[in-house]
């Protein structure tokens, strides 16, 4: 299996003073995990996430390199709408976590399927703004997967979608 599901608590309040002066909010802090990375950028452009903020994490590797991108889904009610919130890849490059492809809008659970051509296929469940609730299968491409759960390329998935990789219980307080 080349994903593992991994749940996160972002440190004490403390942790995000001390990313300020390490220009985390401009893709350094290569001490920092993906989702104290994200949650600074996100603070960064966007101001403070609230008391209710929950961060969810799983690691995979996504395109068969040997190296795990993270997936990173932060729930807060100034970031998601009715739709639900952004599914963030984190990469590893330079040393460092930086934000990749943003995937949304997207509910929990994600899933992972078995290897499409040699890469991971990435079930979403996708419900609201009117939509009727289902889980939408994201094939990757060489652009990387579609940034739009909701429309084509996208397609409905029928069948099984694989194995839960985000769980709605999994969530760990940003703060």
């Amino acid at each position: 299996m080349r994903w593992m599901t991994r749940a996160m608590m972002i440190g004490g309040a403390g942790w995000l003073a001390g990313c300020a002066g390490m220009g985390v909010g401009v893709g350094e802090g290569a001490s920092l995990g993906p989702v104290e990375v994200l949650v600074a950028q996100i603070e960064a452009e966007q101001g403070p996430l609230s008391d209710q903020a929950r961060a969810f994490e799983a690691s995979v590797d996504l395109d068969g390199d040997g190296t795990s991108e993270r997936l990173v889904y932060v729930r807060d009610p100034s970031l998601c709408g009715t739709g639900g919130c952004a599914l963030t890849i984190m990469e590893w490059r330079d040393g460092r976590w930086q934000r990749g492809q943003v995937i949304g809008p997207v509910e929990l659970p994600v899933y992972l399927s078995d290897e499409w051509d040699g890469e991971v296929v990435i079930g979403v469940t996708v419900a609201g703004g009117g939509m009727q609730e289902r889980i939408m299968a994201l094939y990757p491409a060489p652009e990387g997967y579609p940034s739009n759960p909701t429309v084509p390329p996208a397609v409905w998935w029928r069948d099984d979608p694989g194995e839960v990789l985000i769980a709605e219980g999994s969530g760990r307080a940003v703060r």
